[in-house]
């Protein structure tokens, strides 16, 4: 016995020992504690209290495997998520199988689990590295791009919602330009409050990123004075939050910010990872600017050599004024156009005055 313990107590998984039908528990290795953050006591005490530290979405698939392996002795195993006290999240492989007497009946449940967050985290940042790579080659424009990047970054990372903030250089300001949120998240209030906060270079999360142009984790938005929103994000259960400029070139155009209702401690490898999506959102961003100056200049060109050509062969003054008109407003953007004929004193000419809202290219 002394031997067996010794095994057991100095390997890198959880070691557990089951009666057939999952109600007694006969062994459970130390390790179950800096694992799972609850005490071998408590589950010696509470032989199925393991089950309620698994993540939610992961539970049922757990309870189903348990099952049969009680039922049909077939070998089980299952990669599901356990949410510590601390509200970290940890990745568990866990195997088990039956132990028969003699006589051929089920005599124990003996497994093993073992921590593969490392791995699944590698994983998942693989993974969205080939999403995000995938959503800028196809996206059709840039804020198409930013909200399936909001999406996918969240999805892949198991972040609960995300922002990106526009940096408005006439009034200097940061605004809220696209979110995104899981289904699953009710968070009304902090939402309004994004949509309808200005933020200031160098002031809050959001000033700060964009300032520094450097990522930034934040595992207690709450308790930080700095935070602005901090009152409605306790109100409404978030956590951590981490942001990261968006730039193109030398030049800063935003911040991608994402929040989550668990603490979540710094993720280097996640870092690191985004550091390279920041530069490919850059990037794609300055392609598309390069695409849509092309476009209007060669749209330009097509205008102005369309209302040339109404002049040099013209029959009808008004028609071709009115048609020129209508070229150059639909390419402007403008709502209404006027024309003004001069005072029969005045050498003739004709004003061409465009009174609406003239569409400018506003930097995403």
């Amino acid at each position: 016995m002394e031997r067996f313990q010794q095994l057991v107590e100095n390997i890198h998984e959880v070691f557990y020992i089951y009666s057939p039908d999952w109600k007694r528990i006969e062994y459970i290795s130390p390790l179950y504690e800096s694992l799972w953050g609850h005490t071998c006591k408590s589950l010696y005490e509470q032989p199925l209290s393991f089950i309620d530290c698994i993540h939610p979405d992961d539970r049922e698939q757990v309870i189903k495997v348990r099952h049969k392996t009680e039922t049909k002795g077939i070998r089980s195993e299952a990669e599901y998520r356990v949410i510590r006290p601390d509200d970290t999240t940890r990745w568990i492989h866990d195997r088990n199988f039956i132990v028969y007497d003699i006589a051929g009946k089920p005599s124990r449940i003996v497994g093993i689990a073992d921590d593969i967050t490392e791995r699944k985290l590698s994983e998942q940042q693989m993974n969205l590295q080939y999403n995000i790579t995938k959503i800028i080659s196809e996206s059709a424009n840039i804020d198409e791009a930013i909200s399936y990047v909001i999406q996918v970054i969240c999805e892949k990372t198991e972040w609960d919602m995300g922002a990106f903030w526009v940096h408005d250089k006439i009034n200097n300001q940061l605004y809220c330009d696209n979110i995104w949120h899981k289904p699953s998240v009710n968070v009304p209030e902090f939402l309004a409050i994004c949509k309808r906060t200005a933020s200031t270079p160098g002031t809050g999360f959001i000033g700060r990123i964009f300032t520094s142009g450097e990522p930034i984790w934040n595992v207690d938005i709450i308790s930080d004075t700095y935070f602005q929103r901090r009152h409605i994000a306790k109100s409404e259960g978030i956590n951590s939050a981490f942001g990261f400029p968006i730039k193109i070139e030398s030049e800063k155009i935003g911040v991608l910010e994402f929040f989550s209702k668990q603490a979540r401690n710094p993720d280097d490898g996640l870092l690191n990872i985004i550091t390279s999506i920041s530069r490919q959102i850059g990037q794609f961003i300055l392609r598309k600017q390069a695409e849509d100056e092309i476009k209007h200049r060669i749209d330009f060109e097509s205008v102005v050599a369309r209302v040339s050509s109404r002049f040099v062969n013209i029959s009808d003054f008004d028609v071709a004024v009115n048609e020129s008109l209508a070229d150059i407003g639909k390419f402007s953007g403008a709502d209404r156009s006027y024309t003004y004929s001069s005072s029969a004193k005045t050498a003739p000419s004709w004003i061409i005055h465009m009174n609406g809202a003239i569409k400018g290219y506003r930097q995403k």
